[in-house]
């Protein structure tokens, strides 16, 4: 129970919200190849972690998909070992922008 809480008070921390959202947007980034936005990222003991406004963009900078809110149960045995696994996976007012040929 001491996890989720601390967790909750670090990311009412400015310093804090702006370094993990720096560090979540440049490791998505790489990892897609496109451009990932993040507004903010809060942690709610009954709804998990919280990311708002996010944005996906391709390499060419269109909009890939969007929405407003990212909601995960995080596995706190996988935080221990350095790792993020999220266990369910709610998405407030999704977009997806589709291409074609």
């Amino acid at each position: 129970m001491a996890l989720p809480i601390s967790l909750s008070l670090l990311l009412t921390n400015q310093r804090i919200q702006k370094f993990l959202v720096t560090e979540a947007t440049s490791y998505l980034s790489d990892y897609t190849g496109g451009t990932f936005q993040i507004n903010h990222i809060a942690y709610n003991p009954f709804k998990g972690i919280v990311i708002e406004d996010v944005a996906l963009y391709d390499p060419d900078g269109t909009l890939v998909a969007s929405f407003s809110e990212f909601t995960g149960n995080l596995s706190y045995r996988k935080l221990f070992k350095q790792e993020v696994a999220i266990k369910d996976l709610y998405l407030e007012n999704p977009t997806f922008y589709l291409t074609t040929d």
